[in-house]
């Protein structure tokens, strides 16, 4: 399953970053290379520890987003069992997570032997970018969009299909945006050689168990609902095709 599930994601890069380039927020992502380290005044080592944990943010996104949680049409029609679906949801999910968390701990473990960050700061680090890839990787992109999109009355029945999702856009986002906020109060942290108070220690700590908590709602009450909805072909595509009439 693996095998075939990397064949698909290299198979349908092109395809798949020319769709994603299509949301005109990445400019504002990408931009924030340039514009963040600015405005934060990151000289010296925050810098470079800034680009490189930085640029993994954005490319643990850019995946979540090319590789959502979403089935070929082709899958719907070939001689596949439904449990096979699923698994082939599942494992995406969990080789996504692995293979981002797994390259962020080794790059955390040279930053810290070379000498860049304490250990606390590569642990916070670490536990903020778990929690993001997560909270990123349980992206439907038909639930999403529909969220955002649907207002009709003659929808509605088509929303009932999907379960309660009411939320979920704003969970996630409220993820993802605790998730960048710590990020860059860490980023900080590491250019200023002053401890923190105990209030500024609580309040970092309270910050990212705030994410970590915003990512466990988003992973326990909409990921396993949004992997077996998005199984069934008249939730998936019918209802994505509504957004295009």
């Amino acid at each position: 399953m693996v095998g075939l599930i990397l064949s698909d994601y290299y198979y349908n890069r092109k395809e798949m970053f020319l769709q994603v380039g299509k949301n005109g927020g990445w400019f504002f992502y990408f931009n924030s290379l340039i514009i963040l380290p600015i405005s934060m005044q990151t000289v010296g080592r925050g810098l470079i520890i800034f680009y490189v944990e930085w640029f993994f943010i954005l490319l643990t996104l850019l995946a979540s987003r090319m590789y959502a949680n979403s089935l070929p049409k082709i899958m719907y029609l070939c001689p596949m069992s439904r449990e096979e679906r699923k698994r082939y949801l599942w494992t995406g999910f969990y080789l996504r997570n692995f293979v981002f968390i797994f390259l962020f701990l080794l790059l955390n473990i040279g930053m810290f032997i070379s000498g860049y960050g304490s250990v606390t700061n590569m642990i916070l680090l670490t536990l903020i970018f778990i929690s993001f890839s997560l909270a990123s990787n349980t992206f439907f992109k038909q639930i999403f969009r529909a969220k955002l999109s649907w207002k009709e009355e003659r929808e509605k029945e088509t929303i009932k299909k999907m379960g309660n999702f009411y939320w979920y856009s704003g969970w996630l986002m409220f993820a993802q945006i605790l998730g960048y906020l710590n990020f860059v109060i860490i980023i900080l942290d590491i250019q200023d050689p002053e401890p923190w108070a105990s209030w500024e220690a609580g309040i970092v700590l309270f910050m990212i168990a705030m994410q970590m908590l915003t990512s466990c709602i988003v992973l326990t009450r909409y990921l396993k609902t949004g992997m077996e909805r998005i199984l069934d072909y008249e939730v998936a595509y019918l209802a994505d095709s509504k957004l295009k009439d």
